[in-house]
């Protein structure tokens, strides 16, 4: 009987063990995949903002528009393709620090925001280090600007023209 207590006390131990290590890597899995989603956010929010307010930049020095004009086809590509150049240029840095967060284990010490993670890279490896990869993100970002402002304008004309038509009918 006593023999039989013992081992049924090691196998529950045993396995109170087993669940308390995958408790702890659920734990650093939920914990990573969180600190990802905070680097993405932090990482998405400015380039995003600063595309668009690019565009609008663009539009207005090169086309001379003011707002309420318009700008269609080959312009809007241009304006769009600078406009995803410059956005990655100065986002190129919270990518950088993004991937390093992300790829950082939770049991290293590692910074904890990509703005302190951005200073420690200048730090230790120098700032020239925050724009590795900006050659291969600005050539898919003058493809994907041109794209995407073509796009955007496209469809804002035909929501308008459908607006103008509903209008004349009324």
């Amino acid at each position: 009987s006593e023999n039989y207590t013992n081992i049924t006390e090691r196998v529950i131990t045993s396995h109170r063990n087993d669940i308390s290590t995958t408790e702890h890597q659920l734990i650093c899995d939920c914990m990573m995949e969180f600190l990802g989603w905070l680097a993405n956010i932090s990482n998405a929010c400015p380039a995003d903002i600063a595309k668009f307010l690019a565009y609008e930049t663009v539009c207005g020095q090169m086309y001379g528009l003011q707002e309420g004009q318009k700008v269609q086809g080959i312009d809007a590509a241009v304006a769009g393709a600078l406009a995803g150049l410059v956005s990655q240029t100065l986002t190129t840095p919270l990518d950088v620090a993004r991937t390093r967060l992300m790829t950082s284990s939770v049991e290293r010490a590692a910074p904890d925001n990509s703005l302190e993670m951005m200073a420690s890279i200048a730090q230790m490896e120098g700032a020239q280090t925050l724009f590795s990869g900006l050659t291969p993100r600005a050539v898919r970002a003058i493809a994907s600007g041109a794209i995407q402002f073509v796009s955007v304008e496209y469809v804002n004309d035909l929501f308008e023209n459908e607006r103008e038509e509903r209008g004349a009918l009324e």
